[in-house]
């Protein structure tokens, strides 16, 4: 399982200056603090990203960042279908099936596919940039990358001011380095159990079957991509605005989705694969 959770901060706060040198065992202890205890006991059933996100401004001033957690030992196939979890804001994670995403790989190289979604979720999230502050469209970036299994990634974006360089310093990049060993420790052991929820399980045992038919069916990159959000019952629009093209191009793919599995419309092809458990 692939998750590439995607989350914004919409204000940078000014804060006092930190020295990478002046961070402490205490500090890093109260990361520990602020995650782990949620594995046990969330009433307010506050997402472990958005805490760790607070901890990080704490460090270190950015505007948004982005991640990648991929899990070993998935299962291959021609059509690599995986998950992506975003969060723009603090949601509740009950709802959390309202904002999954997938992609479609054809790669078999997990190192390749992991380079791939790095990749992805750059551009994806520099897409949504664009359109929610059309007036900053250039970023500074840095990133950390771990590729001990669970590989990871954590990428931050900062606006770039047009009047002065407001890069991140020498200082700052050096508090990423001290803090990423962490980071990647409260990643896989906070958020990969996070998202072994039913409804991550459900939506994933149905992301193979997509993938099988796919296969199948000789379903093209782009018809393979939406066929989770047809069982999702999302909308034409919807599924256009998810994957950045008109709804013209979403019905296009349906119709020869239909023709290539022999059905008529949504309600037969979801008959037709999902409410049997014989088929795949």
């Amino acid at each position: 399982m692939v998750l590439l959770p995607y989350l914004c901060i919409k204000d940078m706060a000014k804060k006092k200056i930190i020295r990478a040198e002046d961070i402490t065992d205490k500090d890093i202890l109260s990361l520990y603090e602020r995650l782990l205890p949620l594995l046990y006991y969330n009433p307010e059933k506050l997402t472990p990203h958005s805490q760790l996100n607070k901890r990080l401004l704490e460090y270190v001033q950015y505007d948004f960042y982005h991640f990648v957690l991929n899990e070993a030992n998935v299962v291959p196939s021609y059509h690599h279908f995986r998950m992506v979890f975003e969060d723009r804001k603090e949601t509740n994670p009950e709802n959390n099936m309202s904002h999954l995403h997938q992609l479609t790989f054809s790669s078999d190289n997990p190192d390749e596919i992991f380079d791939a979604l790095i990749k992805h979720t750059y551009q994806s999230t520099i897409e949504r940039k664009k359109i929610e502050v059309p007036d900053k469209p250039e970023y500074h970036y840095y990133e950390l990358i771990s590729r001990s299994e669970p590989k990871v990634m954590v990428g931050f974006f900062r606006f770039k001011n047009k009047e002065q360089d407001n890069g991140f310093t020498k200082n700052e990049l050096l508090i990423f380095d001290k803090l990423a060993p962490y980071i990647f420790i409260l990643f896989r052991s906070v958020l990969n159990p996070f998202f072994q929820t039913k409804e991550f399980q459900y939506f994933d045992a149905y992301t193979q079957i997509c993938s099988n038919i796919s296969h199948e069916y000789s379903l093209s990159v782009s018809e393979s991509k939406i066929l989770p959000e047809i069982l999702l019952r999302f909308t034409n629009e919807e599924i256009a605005k998810r994957n950045f093209v008109s709804p013209a191009t979403i019905k296009k793919h349906l119709r020869s989705i239909f023709k290539k599995t022999e059905t008529k419309n949504r309600v037969d092809f979801i008959g037709k694969f999902f409410t049997s458990p014989d088929i795949y």
